[in-house]
């Protein structure tokens, strides 16, 4: 019924943050690929609630995931977070 399709798709978004934070951390800083999984897990949750494979799900996670790690990278970089003093 609806509850073990929401339990599936709560196991199948665990297993995409996991990608997620993995992705993030391999290109950017591990502490902040928690803030990013975080912000596309809501993001799925929200706008994406009818896409539900894995296979449809993984590759857009990570799109978006792209996209906000280039916004984190311009907003740090214009704050002068990575420039050495």
């Amino acid at each position: 019924g609806t509850l073990q399709a929401s339990v599936e798709r709560d196991q199948i978004l665990l297993a995409v943050r996991e990608r997620i934070i993995a992705f993030a951390a391999s290109r950017y800083r591990r502490e902040f690929a928690e803030d990013v999984a975080q912000e596309v897990l809501e993001l799925l949750v929200e706008k994406y609630p009818h896409v539900t494979a894995v296979t449809e799900l993984v590759p857009l996670a990570l799109k978006i995931a792209r996209f906000k790690i280039q916004a984190g990278v311009r907003t740090g970089t214009r704050r002068g977070e990575y420039t050495a003093v």
